[in-house]
């Protein structure tokens, strides 16, 4: 197989989204904001972005919607809060790549692919890869877990299989680079490949305990240097 370059592929470095190449708080508030739109449009109720921002910043993971509309003396149904999810999901995202990730996807050397391995909603991951121009950059394949099911989110190891199976190259030609150590690192490890925890300031899974544990941890891509990577790569 050919990279971009024209060099033969030797090597893989395969890539997470959320937390690895933006920060997901980014995706956050931007859902919120058309969610606030929507709300302030359709309800005429104002504020509402500001108040799930507050909730989400005082660590609230769970019915921001609900606690919002509840709050406001809003009656809540199942069916409000569907729309609200589709609008959130559905937005087209106001995010951005980390520099360091731009520079690290730009400096690859010759014989060396990425790919991408994502878990969320499909129509959401879709449009990340889009706001953040990842279809525009030499990535392939785009492994976005939820067109095969939920049940093959991570930690199953389909995902991880597919791409191999692309590549066609021993286990020891991987590399898997993400935030999330509760879900991200246990089916590449169980394949072989190496993997990189970006444990990025301001990430969501910032503070988890790296259990099971990846090979390396960094804190930006800059760190992910061609020696580095020469190490973890096994042929």
């Amino acid at each position: 197989m050919i990279a971009a370059n024209g060099s033969p592929i030797r090597d893989v470095v395969v890539l997470d989204i959320d937390d690895t190449l933006y920060l997901e708080r980014e995706y956050v508030a931007s859902g919120f904001r058309a969610v606030g739109a929507f709300v302030a449009r359709e309800m005429g109720i104002a504020g509402f972005a500001d108040d799930a921002w507050r909730l989400f910043e005082a660590h609230v993971r769970d019915r921001i919607f609900d606690r919002v509309l509840d709050a406001r003396g809003m009656k809540v149904t199942a069916a409000t809060i569907e729309r609200l999810v589709g609008v959130y999901r559905g937005h087209d995202p106001d995010i951005r790549l980390e520099e360091d990730a731009c520079r690290f996807m730009d400096r690859q050397p010759p014989g060396r692919g990425l790919a991408i391995l994502s878990d969320g909603f499909l129509v959401a991951q879709r449009a990340k890869v889009r706001a953040l121009g990842l279809d525009r950059k030499p990535i392939f394949p785009v492994i976005l877990t939820d067109e095969m099911g939920r049940a093959y989110w991570k930690p199953h190891v389909l995902g991880f299989q597919r791409i191999q199976n692309h590549f066609g190259l021993p286990s020891g030609c991987f590399v898997y680079v993400a935030d999330n150590p509760s879900k991200d690192f246990a089916a590449p490890s169980q394949l072989g490949w190496r993997t990189v925890r970006v444990r990025r300031s301001g990430g969501l899974h910032q503070a988890i305990p790296c259990a099971p544990p990846s090979d390396i941890e960094v804190s930006t891509f800059d760190s992910l240097t061609d020696k580095v990577l020469d190490h973890l790569f096994r042929r």
